[in-house]
């Protein structure tokens, strides 16, 4: 059974399409990836927001704010994910996101790479600074140290900075959000890829 099953009472009925109008926002880059299983109930960071109906509004407005910076490319946006995936085993984040980084042009083997914590291979000087920098975000749990936030400014700038800092905390409560839902994915599809999750190491 699912932890969180769909409310499908007549009150509901507008939670239900915020939730469905956003998902499918979100997910327009691959809009055929699942946020729904075989019986109607949401998926990933959507399944517990429909017992939270007075947030489902807030949640997506920061969404789509964070997640759309102009400041970022899509392969650039694609990395901060790919990092903060190196760190959290969330399946259903990485569902999307192998497959959506691989339509922002990077190639599956440097998913590969960045989702097992390595910088990939082939990137651009910037494009390796926002992986090593998010990266580092995602891992720390105490003040961000002098040197990183200087090599990460000299490059990118304050405002990057601050902004792919927002990117890591948005991708961070996708990630538990995702996680509390079991970490439930849809069934995988020929030509659909998903990166695999080295766990061992962790």
């Amino acid at each position: 059974m699912a932890r969180f099953p769909v409310i499908t009472s007549d009150e509901s009925m507008p939670s239900r399409q915020l939730i469905e109008k956003g998902a499918d926002t979100l997910l327009s880059r691959a809009p055929y990836l699942e946020y729904k299983d075989a019986e109607g109930n949401y998926l990933g960071p959507f399944a517990s927001l429909i017992y939270t109906p007075d947030i489902i509004e807030a949640y997506f407005q920061c969404a789509f704010a964070v997640g759309k910076q102009e400041r970022f490319t899509p392969r650039e946006r694609e990395l901060c994910v790919l990092a903060v995936l190196a760190v959290y085993d969330a399946p259903y984040p990485l569902y999307i996101h192998s497959e959506v980084a691989v339509k922002c042009g990077i190639s599956a083997s440097e998913v590969q790479q960045a989702v097992n914590g390595k910088t990939p291979d082939g990137l651009e000087k910037v494009e390796a600074i926002i992986y090593n920098f998010s990266l580092n975000l995602a891992q720390s749990r105490s003040p961000l140290d002098a040197a990183t936030f200087e090599e990460a400014r000299n490059v990118l700038g304050r405002e990057r900075v601050a902004g792919l800092a927002q990117l890591v905390c948005a991708y961070v409560q996708v990630s538990i959000l995702s996680n509390i839902d079991g970490g439930k994915i849809p069934a995988r599809k020929e030509g659909v890829f998903f990166a695999s999750k080295d766990t061992k190491s962790k």
